[in-house]
């Protein structure tokens, strides 16, 4: 697999781990556990029935569900995520109810959740299967729905997704029409880079993960602009 987290900052959350606050770390696309300095002998031991240890808990599990397609479905859509409860459960009408450790995962503060739609979204290959387009369809649906209707500030409008032809958005009667690839998610969405400078962003791509050009829309869904942006580096 590419370097497809490359532009992607890292996350942290903390948890307890007997009885102190360890870090859990996602950087480069990978989870880290930086207050851990045998990884592997702890793997071995926790084998062997060893005493439990929930910052391996927490990477075993996300190791587990990193291609699972359930965290497309029940993932954060982002900040504007009307589904999202405050329990951590996302509330999706109809979705399945996560099993316990995946609804673990999902619970994990700092930017982990994202970062875990993110990797399962790099998962998934090109071309997309038959099997798993009506899927995959469905997750990229909700999250440019959601980027759209803030960006727009129309909480109720009707949109219409396609995956495939040239990406853009418009209008048709009172519905918007977009088409975007599923690469979308891992390419812009998982990236912070949905709206810039109040335009709705396309696609995205850079040569050293810092310099960014991005082709954007202006509110008034007229002709595709691009605009250049540099991001800070990552502490």
């Amino acid at each position: 697999m590419s370097a497809w987290w490359r532009g992607i900052a890292p996350a942290q959350a903390t948890l307890e781990c007997g009885g102190e606050t360890h870090r859990v770390r996602w950087e480069e696309g990978r989870l880290r556990l930086p207050d851990h300095a045998d990884v592997e002998g702890e793997r071995a031991l926790a084998a062997l029935g060893g005493e439990p240890c929930a910052c391996l808990d927490v990477l075993e599990a996300w190791e587990r569900h990193a291609a699972d397609p359930r965290v497309l479905l029940l993932g954060t859509r982002g900040p504007g995520d009307r589904f999202a409860r405050q329990d951590g459960h996302p509330g999706v009408p109809g979705a399945p109810p996560p099993v316990p450790e995946l609804f673990m995962l999902l619970r994990l503060g700092g930017g982990l959740q994202e970062r875990l739609v993110a990797t399962v979204a790099a998962s998934r290959g090109e071309p997309i299967a038959e099997g798993e387009r009506a899927r995959l369809h469905a997750a990229l649906y909700g999250r440019v729905v959601t980027a759209l209707r803030a960006w727009l500030g129309e909480p109720e409008a009707d949109v219409d997704l396609r995956m495939d032809g040239p990406p853009g958005v418009r209008r048709s009667g009172e519905r918007l029409e977009a088409t975007l690839p599923f690469s979308w998610l891992v390419d812009v969405w998982a990236r912070g880079l949905a709206v810039v400078w109040g335009r709705f962003c396309l696609a995205a791509s850079t040569e050293d993960g810092r310099r960014w050009t991005l082709t954007t829309l202006a509110p008034d869904l007229g002709a595709p602009e691009r605009v250049t942006v540099e991001r800070e580096a990552s502490r």
